[in-house]
C-alpha cells in the first residue's frame, strides 16, 4: 500500500492506493480488486504462452 497517490484506472486521488504486483501500477481500493480479477483471469494465458516457448526451444535444440 502507498499513500497519497492517484488511481491509474479512474484518476481519483485517494489516501490509500494499492500496487499491482504484476504491472506495478497504483489503484484505489475499488479499481484494485477489479484489476486483480482481470489479472488473475489472464494469468493462465501467460503460463500457457511460457510453456509454448519452452516447447519451441526444445525442438530447435
Amino acid at each position: 500500500m502507498s499513500t497519497c497517490n492517484t488511481c491509474y484506472s479512474c484518476g481519483r486521488t485517494v489516501v490509500k492506493t494499492f500496487r499491482c504486483p504484476y504491472c506495478g501500477r497504483f489503484f484505489c481500493e475499488r479499481c484494485f480488486y477489479r484489476h486483480m480479477a482481470w489479472e488473475r483471469r489472464h494469468e493462465s494465458i501467460s503460463v500457457s504462452s511460457d510453456l509454448w516457448r519452452l516447447r519451441r526451444r526444445r525442438r530447435s535444440s
